[in-house]
C-alpha cells in the first residue's frame, strides 16, 4: 500500500478545488462519455432484460448535451484521464447530435441482440463511448484513445453470428483496422513532435504556420479514410455490413463510419489552410467512391451488401465535401457545416434503410416498402426531403470552387444522385423479392409477440420521423452558419433531373431483366445447356462483396502457400543436413581429434618446438 501513495498522491495534488457549479459543470461535459462508459462496466452485473433500457438511456446524455450544451467553455479536466480535453465548438454539436440520434434508434432496435450473450452490451456500450468520444475529443490523444476504443469494441459485433462468413469480414475488418490504426497513430506522432503540442487547436495554428509535415497528415487522412470506407480502403464495409447483425449494421453505416469524416475534421484544421495536395486527393477519393461504389453495388444480390456499397457512395459524397474545404480556409466553415449537415442526413435514412431488414417480416409490405422509398428518395437527394437540403449544401459547397472546376463538380455530384437512385431501386427491388407475399384480401396483418418486444418497428417509425424533420430543423437550431434553404424553381430542377433520370434507368433495368428471363424460360429444353452457360457468363460480370478483397485474398493465399513449401523443404534439407551431420560425427568424432591433438601440442617436447618456432619468427620480423 505505501509503494501506491505517493502516485495517488501526486493524482489527487493534480485535481482542482471545484466549486458546486464546476462540479456541476464538469459532470454535464463528461457525462456523454462518462454515462455509456459506466454502463458497458456495469452491464455484465445486470439481469438480460435490463441490458436493453440500459444501452437506450447510455444515449441520452449525449443528444441532450447536444441539443442544450452547457453555458461558458469547456471546464478542466485535464486531471481525469489521459489529459481529457473536451469541445462541442460548431459543427460538433450538430455531428454529435447525429450521432446520438442513430445510436438511439440502434439501441431501440437491438433488444434481441443486447440480451442474446453476455458481453453483447457492454462491448455495443462501449462502441458508443468511443464513437461520441471522436466527436467530442478536443486534442489528440483523446481523438485517438476514442477512436481506438470504438474501433476495436465494434469487432464482436462483427462476428456476432460466428458464421463463416462473419469470420472472415471480422478478418478483414480487423486487418484494415489495425492499419488505420497504425497510420492516425504515426501521423499523430509526426504532427504532435512538430507541432509540439497535443492540442487539436495547437495543431491548427502549427498547420497554419506550415510547421506540421505533409505526410503527418496524409497518414492520419488516410487512417480515418479506413474507417470511412471510402475507395480503395472500403473492402472491409460490404463484408462486415451484412455479417453483422441488423441494429449492429445500422449504426455501423448510420453513426461509426462517420468517426473517420470527423477525424478529418479534426485533424485538417481547415480553417488554418492545409496543404493544396490534400484538397485536391480527397476530391479525386470521393468522385471514384461515387462513382464506383454505385457501379458495383447495383449488381448484387444481397440488400445488405447493397447498402454497404451505397454508404461507400455516400462517404464520397462527404470526401468531396471536405477536399473541397481544404483547398482554400475561406470555405472551410461552409464545407464543415455541408459535412454535418449530410452526416445527420444519411445516418438517419440509412439506418432507417438497413433497419428497413428487420422489420420486413413485421410490418404490412406495402408500409415498409413506402417506408424504405421515402427514405430512399431522400438519400438521393429528391425535392422537399432531407437529402435535398444536404445535397444543395453539397453543391453550393463545390461550387465555391474557382473558374470552371466549381460548375463541373457540381455537374459530378448530380451523376452521383443518379447512381444513389439506382441502388435505391436496387435496394427495392431485394426488399420486395425477400418479403413475404401480401395477405390476400380481407387479411388481417398481425404481428408477433417477437416483433413487438424486439423495438425494431419502434425504431424504424421513429427514425423515418428523423429523416423527415431532423434536418429542417436542426442545423439551423445547432449551427449559426446553416444557409436558408432555397425552393427556387432553378434548384428544384436541379435535384429533379438526377432522380427522374435514375428512375427510369432502373426502369428500364428491370424491363430488360425481366425481357431476359422470358427469353430463358422459352428456351428448349436441348438448349438449357446453353442458357445455363449464358448466364454462368453474365455472373461473371458481377463483382463478389468486398470487390478487391477476392484477389488480395487469392495473392496472400498463394504467397503464403509458396512461403509455407520454401519452409517445409528448408525443413527436408536441415532434416538431411542433421541425419548427415550426426553419421559424419559418429566416424570421425571431432571432439576425440580435438584432445589428441590438444594432448599432442601440450607435451613439453611440441611445446618446446612451437616456442622456438615462434621467437624465430619474432626475430625475423624485427629485424633492421
Amino acid at each position: 500500500m505505501s509503494a501506491l501513495t505517493p502516485p495517488l498522491l501526486r493524482l489527487l495534488a493534480q485535481v482542482p478545488s471545484l466549486s458546486p457549479a464546476a462540479v456541476g459543470s464538469t459532470l454535464l461535459w463528461t457525462a456523454p462519455l462518462a454515462v455509456p462508459l459506466l454502463a458497458a462496466l456495469v452491464a455484465p452485473l445486470l439481469p438480460a432484460r435490463h441490458r436493453h433500457p440500459l444501452a437506450v438511456l447510455a444515449t441520452l446524455p449525449a443528444l441532450f448535451f447536444a441539443l442544450v450544451p452547457p453555458a461558458g467553455p469547456a471546464p478542466d479536466v485535464t486531471w481525469l484521464l489521459l489529459d481529457l480535453e473536451l469541445t462541442v465548438a460548431d459543427p460538433r454539436r450538430l455531428l454529435l447530435a447525429a450521432i446520438a440520434l442513430v445510436w438511439l434508434g440502434g439501441a431501440v432496435a437491438a433488444r434481441d441482440l443486447l440480451t442474446a450473450r453476455l458481453g453483447t452490451a457492454t462491448v455495443w456500450l462501449l462502441a458508443l463511448t468511443g464513437n461520441l468520444g471522436v466527436v467530442v475529443a478536443a486534442d489528440l490523444v483523446t481523438l485517438y484513445a476514442a477512436f481506438a476504443v470504438m474501433t476495436f469494441a465494434a469487432y464482436p459485433l462483427v462476428v456476432h453470428d460466428r458464421s463463416d462468413a462473419a469470420r472472415r469480414a471480422g478478418r478483414v475488418y480487423m486487418v484494415l483496422s489495425v492499419l488505420g490504426e497504425a497510420l492516425v497513430l504515426a501521423g499523430m506522432l509526426v504532427a504532435a513532435s512538430r507541432a509540439g503540442t497535443t492540442s487539436l487547436e495547437g495543431l491548427a495554428d502549427a498547420i497554419a504556420l506550415e510547421q506540421v509535415p505533409t505526410v503527418g497528415l496524409a497518414s492520419m487522412l488516410a487512417g480515418f479514410a479506413v474507417k470511412a470506407g471510402v475507395i480503395p480502403l472500403h473492402l472491409w464495409l460490404p463484408l462486415a455490413h451484412p455479417a453483422a447483425p441488423v441494429p449492429a449494421s445500422a449504426v455501423l453505416s448510420g453513426a461509426m463510419i462517420k468517426a473517420g469524416v470527423v477525424g478529418w475534421l479534426s485533424v485538417l484544421g481547415l480553417e488554418a489552410g492545409p496543404p493544396g495536395v490534400l484538397g485536391p486527393t480527397l476530391v479525386l477519393v470521393g468522385l471514384v467512391s461515387i462513382l464506383g461504389a454505385a457501379l458495383v453495388g447495383v449488381t448484387q444480390e444481397k440488400v445488405k451488401v447493397v447498402l454497404a456499397y451505397s454508404s461507400i457512395s455516400q462517404m464520397g459524397f462527404i470526401a468531396v465535401i471536405v477536399g473541397v474545404g481544404a483547398t482554400d480556409p475561406a470555405r472551410a466553415v461552409a464545407a464543415a457545416t455541408a459535412v454535418a449537415a449530410y452526416v445527420l442526413h444519411h445516418g438517419l435514412a440509412k439506418a432507417t434503410m438497413f433497419l428497413s431488414v428487420a422489420v420486413k417480416d413485421r410490418l404490412p409490405r406495402r408500409v415498409v416498402l413506402a417506408g424504405t422509398a421515402f427514405a430512399g428518395l431522400a438519400l438521393a437527394g429528391a425535392p422537399f426531403t432531407s437529402g435535398y437540403l444536404a445535397k444543395q449544401a453539397a453543391k453550393d459547397t463545390a461550387g465555391l470552387l474557382p473558374g470552371p472546376a466549381g460548375d463541373q463538380l457540381v455537374l459530378a455530384l448530380s451523376f452521383g444522385a443518379i447512381g444513389t437512385t439506382l441502388l435505391v431501386a436496387r435496394v427495392l427491388v431485394l426488399l420486395a423479392r425477400a418479403m413475404p407475399d401480401p395477405a390476400p384480401p380481407g387479411a388481417a396483418h398481425t404481428t408477433g409477440r417477437t416483433s413487438r418486444r424486439s423495438g425494431s418497428s419502434l425504431a424504424w417509425f421513429g427514425l423515418l420521423l428523423g429523416v423527415a424533420t431532423a434536418t429542417y430543423v436542426l442545423p439551423a437550431l445547432l449551427t449559426d452558419t446553416w444557409p436558408a434553404p432555397r425552393f427556387t424553381t432553378s434548384a428544384l430542377v436541379a435535384a429533379t433531373w438526377p432522380v427522374v433520370t435514375g428512375l427510369g434507368l432502373a426502369g428500364l433495368g428491370i424491363w430488360w431483366g425481366r425481357r431476359l428471363a422470358g427469353r430463358r424460360s422459352d428456351r428448349t429444353s436441348d438448349r438449357a445447356g446453353d442458357a445455363s452457360s449464358d448466364r454462368d457468363r453474365v455472373e461473371l460480370w458481377r463483382p463478389p462483396p468486398g470487390d478487391l478483397v477476392v484477389p488480395l485474398e487469392a495473392v496472400v493465399h498463394t504467397v503464403g502457400s509458396r512461403l509455407r513449401r520454401i519452409l517445409d523443404a528448408g525443413g527436408r534439407v536441415g532434416a538431411r543436413l542433421q541425419t548427415s551431420g550426426g553419421r559424419l560425427r559418429t566416424r570421425v568424432r571431432p571432439l576425440d581429434a580435438f584432445g589428441r591433438v590438444d594432448e599432442l601440442l601440450t607435451r613439453w617436447r611440441a611445446l618446446g618446438v612451437w616456442f622456438a618456432v615462434v621467437a624465430l619468427l619474432l626475430l625475423w620480423a624485427l629485424r633492421p
